[in-house]
């Protein structure tokens, strides 16, 4: 494995996130890798795993090693890619066998199901507030929104 990037589809959930702004902290939507669980089943005894929407996760090698009588390691870096199309992720080494790392090219191992329609409760009240501002022409509230938590 010489320096290549591996791009590979990956489920990502809408969620809440936080910065400190002017006036205190203040919310907006985000997108997170992964799954998140619902109840299901007559008396919620069950979940289902589910996603949002699909986005992208890029790993670059930037070198492999055989230590000695050991396992060959691969040196990556690791990037996501939102639904949106904004590339993020810290720029840390991260080191794996040869064979986790294909495991990790393949995707998300997990099933999962795709519903856009299934949020938080958080995410629903934040877009309720964006949809206000919109209404009210307030697009200086549009980008962050006070929630009530």
């Amino acid at each position: 494995m010489g320096t290549e990037t591996f791009t590979v589809e990956y489920p990502f959930i809408r969620c809440i996130g936080s910065e400190w702004g002017e006036d205190g902290t203040v919310y907006f939507l985000s997108w997170r890798p992964g799954i998140d669980y619902r109840m299901i089943g007559y008396h919620g005894d069950d979940s289902e795993e589910y996603a949002n929407a699909m986005g992208k996760m890029h790993l670059t090698v930037v070198s492999t090693h055989k230590p000695g009588r050991y396992p060959e390691r691969v040196f990556y870096t690791r990037q996501w890619e939102s639904p949106d199309g904004k590339r993020f992720g810290k720029a840390g080494l991260k080191i794996a066998t040869t064979y986790k790392f294909k495991r990790l090219c393949r995707g998300y191992l997990i099933e999962f199901v795709l519903a856009p329609g299934e949020l938080h409760d958080d995410v629903q009240i934040l877009i309720g507030k964006k949809a206000k501002a919109a209404a009210a022409k307030e697009p200086e509230k549009l980008d962050h929104v006070d929630l009530p938590f």
